[in-house]
């Protein structure tokens, strides 16, 4: 991508011959500019669109449990939420 950048930034087209400084340097942030905000927002939507869907997961679980746990209730059982299995490191015996 920076190869890509750099090509097409660097294609200046031949001037009169007054070659300055200042015109290369303008070219050249003008064109990467015109080459990074187009990579920015599209990964700027790729987040965003990652962020909706994470948090419709999310949503999409607390209502799956509140329906098991309201199910539950109607019926009589209690719930209860232990606490996941204590995990030592393993211990090699000689």
């Amino acid at each position: 991508m920076a190869l890509l950048l750099l090509r097409h930034a660097f294609t200046v087209p031949e001037a009169d011959g007054d070659d300055d400084v200042s015109t290369f340097f303008s070219l050249f942030l003008l064109r990467a500019a015109a080459f990074l905000l187009p990579c920015y927002i599209m990964a700027w939507a790729i987040s965003v669109l990652q962020r909706r869907r994470q948090q419709e997961a999310a949503a999409l679980a607390a209502t799956q449990v509140a329906f098991v746990l309201q199910s539950g209730q109607h019926r009589g059982l209690q719930f209860t939420i232990a606490s996941g299995p204590a995990v030592s490191p393993h211990q090699e015996t000689v």
